[in-house]
């Protein structure tokens, strides 16, 4: 009986001893393998590795099957969503829409941000700011005193970090995240906040930025910026006016230009690898990071997508103009000169945001673009569905006129940045154009707003003045002015921004605004009051103006 058990035994040890033999001679190396270059990030980077180009990299998303588009309200962006064919499936209702990340949008309505899933369902809603979804999380921001401090939520809306940092990165593929305490103190933490390592950095850098690994610095005696390691290493010297990590170990460099007196943010970008590589020269413009594999870049005339490399990618569209462009799936999403334009790879659009606006049943106003160069972005109004066409062209040559001519012949040479834009409607037989807009000469402590307003007779295209409305032998100026001259004595009072002796009476070429019910005189700034003030306006009832208004002129019949 003994020696069968222990010939059993000594079977059953064998049988061990084999079965351990087996798994050490096939044991899989399941070490991590740097399979991109986000993969292969460490936790501090000296010089991080040259990444390797991929087909389909590791932040790649598939289409999210609904996109943020709008609808024009009272000359107002509503934002909602759209889904493959171009019909909205979340209706406008939102001031701001961003992209779908992990199939959550991040969007803003007045003064809340919310989290909604594609069926528009609000996941979670703050009064600050929360950033696009990234590995199954999103940054929120709390207020904390004068300063705010960051956390975390998961896809499902729940808070799983408090927020208690004064910067918060993205969490990366490996489930972490790195994160700024303050006091030159950083750390990697997991999903639960649990810190896997301390970082200590001299405090004389003044964090500004930090994700995989890299925490982008600025210094305020030379405001420039520069990159450091988590050891507290330079990667880049802080001698560039801008700094931005495109993600895959690869930043978007801008030198100064002492001899350039123009924006900063108008000057070009170098790319380089974090070990200083470079891998192009200073050429390329409103660079974007990298989502799906590319980035966004401009040159002087078009937009285009690049890859790794930094050169264009020429399967995929570009669009004449100026913006960004971001690739979801087979599906390109275009944001130029303003415009909003989906389309598929092909070319296929998808939808385009509406240029033209009914104004009656019949009449419509189309926006059409001039952009001489790439500064200079001006859209302007034709009016169409007019019974007379003759006075409709007479009608689009002045409104071409107002807003192009000033424009038409503006180069990048000129150092002027334009934007020009406008709102329209229609009063019976009154056109109102509303041109809004934005001067900016280059190296300028600030730039200068236009609101201009044109009141057009469409049935005869009689182009209005203030003088038009009054009995010519009236003594409506008079009147005006003492009205203005009270208002401002009123408000000098109580310490206003008006200049002394300022307002020396209405013009003959007086901005106006024009309701119904309502006649608003207003100047420009730095006109009469200090630019900081704005516009400043001086609202009149049509009542108190009744012994002053012809009733039977052409300008009042034409909307009554």
């Amino acid at each position: 009986m003994k020696v069968r058990f222990f010939s059993l035994l000594a079977v059953l040890i064998l049988v061990i001893v084999g079965f351990i033999i087996y798994l050490s001679l096939n044991k899989e190396d399941n070490t991590s393998k740097p399979n991109d270059p986000v993969s292969s990030i460490t936790a501090a980077p000296t010089v991080a590795p040259q990444p390797t180009l991929t087909p389909v990299p590791s932040d790649y998303e598939n289409a999210p099957g609904v996109y943020p588009a709008y609808q024009t309200t009272d000359g107002n962006q509503v934002y909602g969503y759209i889904d493959p064919n171009g019909e909205f499936s979340i209706k406008p209702s939102f001031d701001i829409a961003g992209d779908f990340h992990e199939g959550i949008a991040t969007v803003q309505m007045e003064d809340q941000y919310l989290a909604i899933d594609t069926t528009g369902t609000i996941l979670y809603y703050s009064e600050n700011p929360i950033k696009d979804f990234h590995n199954g999380a999103a940054v929120i921001s709390r207020n904390s005193g004068e300063d705010m401090v960051y956390g975390y939520i998961d896809t499902d809306g729940k808070e799983i970090i408090k927020p208690l940092y004064k910067i918060a990165g993205d969490f990366g593929a490996d489930d972490t995240a790195y994160v700024y305490k303050g006091d030159g103190k950083y750390a990697q933490i997991d999903r639960t906040g649990k810190e896997l390592n301390q970082y200590e950095i001299d405090k004389k850098y003044s964090p500004y930025n930090i994700t995989d690994g890299y925490v982008i610095y600025y210094n305020s005696k030379s405001n420039l910026y520069g990159v450091l390691n988590l050891k507290g290493e330079e990667i880049f010297a802080a001698k560039y006016i801008e700094i931005n990590y495109l993600g895959y170990n690869i930043f978007a460099l801008k030198k100064p230009n002492d001899e350039y007196f123009g924006m900063y943010s108008e000057l070009p970008s170098a790319l380089f690898y974090a070990n200083g590589e470079k891998i192009t020269d200073d050429t390329l413009y409103d660079v974007t990071a990298f989502y799906n594999g590319y980035s966004s870049a401009t040159d002087s005339t078009h937009t285009f997508f690049i890859g790794m490399d930094g050169k264009e990618i020429t399967t995929l569209p570009a669009y004449e103009g100026r913006g960004t462009v971001k690739l979801f799936g087979d599906v390109v999403k275009a944001e130029i000169d303003r415009d909003l334009i989906y389309s598929r790879t092909d070319g296929t659009v998808i939808w385009q945001n509406p240029v033209t606006q009914a104004v009656s049943d019949t009449v419509t106003v189309t926006t059409t673009k001039l952009k001489p160069c790439k500064y200079v972005l001006v859209y302007y109004p034709q009016v169409e569905g007019l019974t007379n066409t003759t006075v409709q062209d007479q009608i689009n040559a002045k409104l071409r006129s107002i807003f192009t001519d000033a424009r038409v012949k503006m180069t990048e040479k000129d150092m002027y940045m334009v934007e020009d834009s406008f709102k329209a409607s229609l009063i019976k037989n009154l056109l109102i154009i509303e041109r809004d807009g934005y001067d900016y000469p280059f190296g300028a402590a600030h730039g200068s707003p236009i609101m201009d307003y044109s009141y057009i007779d469409t049935t005869t295209g009689a182009l209005y003045q203030l003088k038009d409305l009054f009995i010519e032998s009236s003594d409506y100026i008079n009147f005006i002015n003492n009205k203005i001259t009270d208002d401002i004595a009123t408000s000098k009072a109580d310490n206003s921004m008006y200049f002394e002796n300022g307002f020396t009476g209405i013009r003959d070429n007086q901005t106006f605004i024009l309701t119904p019910d309502t006649l608003t005189i207003y100047f420009y700034p730095a006109d009469i009051a200090a630019y900081a003030a704005g516009f400043p306006k001086f609202d009149l009832p049509i009542d108190d103006l009744y012994d002053y208004i012809d009733f039977n002129s052409a300008f009042w019949q034409s909307y009554h």
